[in-house]
């Protein structure tokens, strides 16, 4: 059988990163742990259709997972999900949300691979991971997609978006524990890909 290079593509992201394994010898299904701890293997099965990667993959959580995280868990790499996404991104935001509810630090090797730039030149977009300050663990890390020559007010907006904000109580982003002024765009104070950004409200 003749596999879709995309998918091929895919898959040998994730193989890269994690232990998953197709079933029955089938590239659109696949197995795998999201994270593991001496005790407990918190796993995934991800299945492709045929719109992908118009369209997300369906993810499957183990029991493990669930327990932990409760029955939905809320991924920014899926509600912001396009056809250029990667897959490995959606496990890994898994993993880091696992780390977070078991305590655990989250290392720079499980975080979301920066996306390739060409040197000299701000790249269109990047992956950062948000953190509300005083939310529940199962809410509040998410990864969300933005351009880094946008302003901090207008990234604003899509954080209101994500998280569901207040729109009438103001908040602040802190980057490297300084809050970054609103006409300031992130480029301009060297935010990139992986990069922690704190959400500070009182709503919280």
């Amino acid at each position: 059988m003749s596999w879709d290079p995309r998918l091929l593509h895919e898959v040998a992201q994730i193989g890269s990163k994690f232990q998953f394994f197709s079933v029955g010898g089938n590239l659109r299904h696949l197995v795998g742990n999201a994270h593991e701890t001496v005790d407990v293997k918190y796993s995934i099965e991800i299945t492709f259709d045929e719109d992908f990667p118009s369209t997300p993959p369906q993810l499957i959580f183990s029991q493990a997972i669930t327990d932990l995280m409760g029955p939905i868990l809320q991924l920014g790499t899926l509600a912001n999900w396009s056809a250029t996404s990667a897959v490995v991104g959606i496990i890994e935001e898994v993993q880091n949300q696992i780390q977070v509810a078991l305590g655990e630090e989250i290392s720079d090797a499980t975080q979301t691979p920066a996306l390739k730039t060409v040197p000299a030149k701000t790249p269109r977009t990047i992956l950062c991971k948000f953190r509300l300050m005083g939310a529940p663990v199962t809410v509040a890390i998410k990864i969300i997609e933005v351009d880094p020559t946008k302003t901090c007010a207008d990234v604003k907006k899509i954080v209101l978006k994500e998280y569901k904000l207040n729109p009438n109580s103001p908040f602040q982003l802190i980057y490297k524990g300084k809050m970054v002024p609103d006409n300031m765009s992130f480029a301009k104070i060297g935010v990139k890909s992986n990069d922690v950004i704190s959400i500070m409200t009182k709503d919280v």
